[in-house]
This record gives C-alpha cells, structure tokens and sequence, in this order.
C-alpha cells in the first residue's frame, strides 16, 4: 500500500492529522468549481480554436484536480481557469477566439485584483502570447519555460518507428516480442480492472522506490479518470504478460481528433523492450489515425528530456509565463 504522506482535497491541505484552509482557494469559492457535471460547458471553450498544449484537455483538467483544486471563471466569450498550489492562486491561459484574448487578459487581471492575489498566467501559448505582448508588453514580462515545453511528434513517425534515428526502438520491441511470444497481451482497461491498475501502479511505485506526493496524486487522478472514464473520453490500455499487468498507458484525443496526449505511460523497466512496445501498440491500436502525439513535457528531469528526444519530436510546443513587471 502507499502511504500518503500529504493530501489536499476543494480548499484544505492535509499534512498529517493538521488540516490547513487555504487562503488564495478560499477566495476563489465564488468561481464554479471543476466537477465532472459541468464537462459540456468547458468542452465549449475548449473547442474555440486549437491549443496544443496538454494542460487544455479534459482528462488532464480532471486528472489532477484534487491537487489544483481549479475554479471556473465563465464568460459568454471566454472560460479562465484558476487553479491553486502551495497556497498561491495561478490563471492558465484563457480559452476563447483570437477576438476576445485582450478581454479576457484584462478579466483575468480583475480578477486578480479582486481575490487580492499577485497576478501569474501559466502554460499560455505563442498565439496568445504575441497578442498580449503587444497590448500589455509594456507592463508583463513574458517568457517561455522549457521545463515545461511539451513534446510534439509525428503520429506516423511513433506507429512506425522506420529510419535510422528509431531504429533502436524498433530493435527494443523486436527483443521483447522474441522473448515473451504467446505470453504478451495487449488489452484495453476500464473502470471493471481497476484494481488491477491499482496494483500495478502500487509495484511500479516500490521498483522505482518514488512514493513521492506528486506520484501519489497522479495515481489518485489515475483512478478518477478510470471511474469517469466514458464521461472524460480517456483511453486506457495495458500490456500483461502471463495474464499479469506489466505496462500501462492512458492518453485522449484533443483538436478535433488531429492530436493525441499521453498522460501516463509507465511500465516494469526490468523488461527489455517493453516501454516502447507500449508506445508504439498504444498508437496502433487508439490512436491509428492521429497526426501529432503530445508526449508532454519533461519536469526539467535530466533522464525524462533524454527519453523524451530519443523520440525525435518535431518540435517542442512552449509555454509561456506572464507576470507583472518588476
């Protein structure tokens, strides 16, 4: 079993047997919270126009909902969401049409003023960006953070793995379809195996020895998105050998169907081939059609870029801060 050594659920951080109310989250009661009712309003604005970045997809919104605790700001033109860590309250980029990006900015900076809290704007992309430099360059610095660039690929390229650069991969999968022939299987998961999951995640955990907070949420959302599965449209699949559960991978579609995120792709790394095995089946299998795969970004993590560029992705899609000036 993991143990939980910090846990925060709606606006209260849990440090052991002390519960902490959270200021900043307090102030953003009257705002809508995120709930699984309200997924026709944010698909909307979501579709409004198209944004690469993984942070605008429902099962990532819905994923890690219980560490942000995000709240939802809802404009007949445009949707801001505020979510909320280590008790300082952020904006992720407004979604709505080009139109409306400077009202929505300056919304967002009345917000702000309202709940009293200093002014900071995550994961914006370069469209947004741009506008907002020109109206407001004068007063917000504005910078890209490659920690948190995400990774973008060819579909093709992942589902085939041809040329020289991923030649390796392929020699990987090779290896392991040779080593585990008849006893491999590839399996879509939903909310009946989730207990399987759970255990699986629980035993990658203790092989990795990582029972960090960070690592415990995701599993927590993990299993929120296996309980809202059909609601969220996320795609769950897994590898087992010998009928056990050694590798899994959950990702969704976003941008009209053109682009595919993978949120979770872990499986047992005593297993030679197997990580891209997992990658390359899960594409072939959900996602044969897609253009792009978001891969999303690295942390700043020295072996998770190596991993994450061994890949070769076309391009790496930033994401840019705005905060006020001085």
């Amino acid at each position: 079993m993991i143990h939980i050594y910090m846990h925060k659920t709606d606006n209260i951080l849990k440090r052991g047997n002390m519960e902490v109310v959270l200021d900043s989250e307090k102030k953003c009661n009257n705002l809508e919270p995120l709930d699984i009712n309200n997924i026709s309003k944010i698909n909307k604005y979501i579709k409004l126009r198209d944004v690469e970045s993984c942070e605008y997809s429902l099962t990532t919104l819905f994923m890690w909902k219980n560490m942000y605790n995000p709240h939802l700001y809802i404009d007949e033109n445009f949707l801001i969401i505020f979510e909320h860590y280590e008790g300082e309250c952020y904006a992720l980029m407004p979604l709505c049409k080009e139109k409306y990006f400077v009202e929505s900015f300056n919304k967002a900076i009345d917000i702000f003023n309202e709940l009293v809290e200093e002014f900071e704007m995550y994961c914006v992309d370069s469209q947004y960006a741009n506008v907002i430099k020109k109206s407001h360059g004068d007063r917000f610095d504005i910078n890209a953070d490659r920690n948190i660039a995400d990774y973008i690929y060819s579909g093709e390229a992942l589902r085939k793995l041809s040329g020289k650069k991923l030649r390796k991969k392929k020699n990987h999968i090779n290896a392991f379809k040779r080593n585990y022939e008849g006893l491999y299987e590839f399996k879509l998961l939903n909310t009946d195996h989730k207990l399987e999951i759970m255990e699986f995640l629980n035993e990658w955990c203790l092989q990795h020895g990582d029972l960090s907070f960070h690592l415990q949420e995701e599993i927590d959302g993990i299993s929120y998105i296996l309980d809202h599965i059909d609601s969220l449209g996320s795609k769950i699949a897994g590898i087992t050998i010998g009928g056990k559960l050694e590798a899994l991978s959950v990702g969704s579609l976003i941008n009209k169907g053109r682009e595919a995120v993978i949120h979770v792709e872990k499986a047992n790394q005593t297993i030679r081939g197997l990580y891209p095995f997992i990658n390359q089946q899960f594409l072939l299998e959900v996602f044969p059609d897609v253009e792009l795969v978001n891969r999303e970004d690295d942390l700043g993590l020295e072996g998770l870029r190596k991993a994450k560029m061994s890949y070769e992705p076309l391009r790496l899609e930033e994401k840019y801060t705005l905060v006020p000036k001085n």
